[in-house]
């Protein structure tokens, strides 16, 4: 495979991946509501934090804490396959 068309498979992929990413709404959680990320974590909800631009606080299986937007996303201008994504809110 020559470079111009593996390059051209990695810009086809990224913006796939961008147009396809997940979107919850945390903006209704609860404190302690469960959270699944698209890595298969389940953190916990720990409700507003400090940051305007991550507005919502989250504690990881590892007992460590983590913010996230209102869409439960990592980062919102600046997306990475490894960030760890809310997908899903448990009831």
């Amino acid at each position: 495979m020559n470079a111009e068309l593996n390059i051209k498979l990695i810009i086809e992929s990224w913006t796939d991946f961008l147009n396809n990413r997940p979107c919850v709404d945390l903006t209704n959680c609860k404190i302690g509501q469960k959270l699944f990320s698209n890595k298969g974590e389940i953190m916990i909800f720990m409700g507003k934090s400090a940051s305007t631009e991550f507005p919502y606080s989250v504690q990881y299986p590892s007992g460590g804490f983590g913010t996230r937007t209102k869409e439960g996303w990592t980062y919102k201008n600046k997306p990475l396959p490894t960030d760890s994504d809310i997908v899903y809110i448990f009831d």
